[in-house]
């Protein structure tokens, strides 16, 4: 990989679009044997590893942590009903007083007040620890936000029944993670999307489906001289009504060199991706259909600075962009829109230039190479 340097800094924002009125979700999707995305653990893991805006309001990460800690089985570490009814220890012995279904109901009314004091410690120990976490703003600690905490704590309590325990042998966290979504549209004053669209969601919108697409997409582009690391991601779902939801996830891509096959080289900029489209269900029916799709990729000055055996890596890029737009069967379309924009303040002066399609026509050839072959060839 070479870096080829001009004398001018001003460079284009490109920024590459396609458009779709229907196309290949598929593609959007988690693999079929991707067990963890479609046992609903990749989507319950990644509540609080992502970003959510829904209908305009920003979810707060820490009220998604309460109400999943909140479902957790908690149990004493003395003794528990498993100890207590243990047939290969009594089961010759006779019935005790305990076996009797009065006994039993004493000893489940002794356990569910030891199960709320665990409860009860849990949640002091959680808003502690809330509280001294750096990142914990002066907002996040006030009398105001910690009922809200508590709300959502107590609110998991509810589906601690939905959580798969530690001795389930296969792990179903679909149930729940469609709890934690439905919490999610209300806690943002929006309707709860249909049954057929929140199983999609408790699949796909993850880092599994919608992120992974675009994700690995410019990973494949930049091979191996480059590296994305630790991605900036926002998913934003604006719910029109429970059986139409506009799902637009954003994705900033800190992209890296690697020197001396050393993963984690200097940053060299961030490359931003944006990936629409609308899931529409039908009637009760358990199926959705994917529509609208849009994608685009806006590509900053500093890649254009990289060759690769005569080939600029934003064109690299750009090809890729190209194919995924067709596995995803946009339809190619030709027509270009140029807008110019010029500011000491951005550093993207020469203009902005966009397309729509998998094609990219001659006038935005001849464009490219009147902006960037100072750099290529400088």
């Amino acid at each position: 990989m070479k870096e080829t340097k001009g004398k001018n800094n001003k460079s284009p924002v490109v920024r590459l679009k396609a458009t779709a009125q229907e196309f290949n979700f598929s593609k959007l999707r988690a693999d079929q044997d991707n067990k963890l995305a479609n046992s609903g653990e990749t989507m319950f893991l990644d509540f609080q590893r992502m970003n959510f805006i829904i209908n305009g309001k920003e979810i707060d990460k820490n009220l998604i942590i309460a109400f999943k800690e909140g479902a957790k089985h908690r149990r004493s570490e003395l003794f528990n009903s498993d100890d207590i009814y243990n047939d290969e220890i009594f089961n010759k012995k006779g019935t005790r007083e305990i076996d009797t279904d009065r006994g039993k109901a004493f000893v489940a009314s002794v356990l569910e007040d030891i199960e709320k004091e665990l409860v009860s410690d849990a949640l002091g120990e959680l808003w502690k620890n809330h509280c001294e976490d750096p990142k914990t703003t002066d907002h996040q600690k006030t009398d105001s936000y910690k009922k809200e905490f508590e709300e959502f704590y107590n609110a998991g309590q509810r589906y601690i029944h939905l959580l798969p325990t530690e001795r389930d042998e296969n792990k179903d966290y679909r149930s729940f993670a469609k709890e934690v979504f439905k919490k999610m549209f209300r806690y943002a004053g929006a309707e709860v999307p249909s049954d057929a669209i929140l199983e999609e969601l408790v699949t796909n919108c993850n880092q599994a489906g919608y992120e992974a697409a675009p994700f690995i997409q410019t990973q494949l582009a930049l091979g191996q001289s480059f590296i994305v690391e630790n991605p900036k991601k926002v998913i934003n779902i604006d719910c029109a009504n429970q059986n139409n939801v506009r799902i637009r996830s954003d994705m900033r891509l800190p992209i890296l060199s690697v020197k001396n096959q050393v993963m984690h080289g200097d940053k060299i900029c961030n490359l931003s991706s944006s990936l629409e489209f609308t899931i529409e269900s039908h009637n009760g029916e358990d199926f959705v259909t994917y529509r609208n799709g849009k994608l685009s990729l806006t590509i900053p000055k500093e890649l254009k600075n990289y060759k690769d055996n005569g080939k600029s890596l934003f064109d690299i890029i750009k090809e890729y962009f190209q194919k995924f737009c067709a596995k995803l069967g946009f339809k190619p379309e030709t027509k270009i829109q140029i807008e110019h924009g010029f500011g000491a303040q951005s550093n993207y002066l020469d203009g902005t230039i966009s397309t729509t399609g998998s094609d990219a026509n001659e006038e935005f050839i001849n464009l490219l190479s009147e902006n960037l072959r100072e750099r290529f060839l400088g």
